[in-house]
């Protein structure tokens, strides 16, 4: 809702970016300066709250890739292609998938500030930042708190990752033991082909996968409805804002047309 109703007022203007972006592509930085000049100021609040949104919508979609990547694991106990085993792919995408998931609290904060024109660069949106500046309204706070319930031990699992260095473990939303165990098992059979058991190992790593299938659709579910639910609250100021714009566009127009006439009556 929010997006369409940017959209009804940018519209015109992203549509001079794509065609002077295309015509001036030899001097594009120098385009954008002058377009962000001519743009009227709701132009310019639709366009940096457009901005805003599409981050969270990406976000959004590199979650669902990570999910789409794990459930595409290689069938055999190593992918010929990417050069590396099962465990290996698991891993590498788990670890992409939750970095994704807990960064759209962030994604949220930067959105919120934006939209509410709070005046914060992005490495001040926090949550304590953005909830305590007054012009948040108290829908906002409790949505935005609840997002960070719903992320919290998926931000734990990332700091793990990030700054301690552990292995992205998905056992911890399954069954750690036999995950723990399948990775051992994982990396002697491909280290030493003599183990022999691969057909063995790939019907596990295939439990292994299907049993966090719906742990990750869970945990999309809910952080979906949470980022709804702060997009929600922050509807009405939104059209509020909107209205607010387009008042003073008028005004604005009003005392340009007044001012023109007076050096006639004069």
């Amino acid at each position: 809702e929010i997006t369409k109703l940017l959209l009804g007022h940018a519209q015109p203007r992203l549509l001079k970016i794509a065609q002077g972006l295309r015509k001036n592509q030899e001097r594009i930085r120098e385009f954008q300066r002058e377009n962000r000049r001519m743009s009227t100021p709701v132009e310019r609040y639709c366009l940096d709250g457009l901005s805003a949104l599409h981050s969270v919508m990406h976000g959004l979609a590199r979650i669902e890739n990570a999910r789409a990547f794990l459930k595409a694991s290689p069938s055999g106990l190593k992918s010929k292609a990417a050069r590396v085993n099962r465990d290996e792919w698991t891993e590498y995408h788990f670890a992409f998938w939750t970095v994704a998931l807990a960064s759209i609290l962030d994604q949220a904060l930067i959105a919120t500030a934006q939209l509410l024109e709070l005046g914060f660069p992005p490495r001040l949106c926090t949550l304590d930042n953005v909830s305590s500046h007054s012009t948040v309204g108290r829908p906002t706070v409790s949505a935005l708190r609840s997002l960070n319930r719903v992320l919290e031990g998926h931000k734990q699992r990332r700091h793990r990752i990030l700054h301690r260095g552990e292995a992205a473990n998905f056992g911890e939303l399954t069954d750690p033991e036999f995950l723990a165990d399948l990775r051992t098992i994982t990396f002697v059979a491909t280290a030493d082909p003599s183990f022999g058991e691969e057909e063995a190992i790939n019907r596990l790593w295939a439990h292994a996968l299907k049993e966090l299938m719906p742990e990750l659709e869970s945990a999309m579910d809910q952080m979906t409805t949470a980022v709804d639910g702060v997009l929600d609250s922050l509807l009405p100021s939104v059209r509020t804002k909107l209205l607010v714009y387009e008042s003073l566009a008028q005004l604005q127009s009003a005392t340009a047309s007044v001012e023109s006439v007076l050096p006639m009556t004069s």
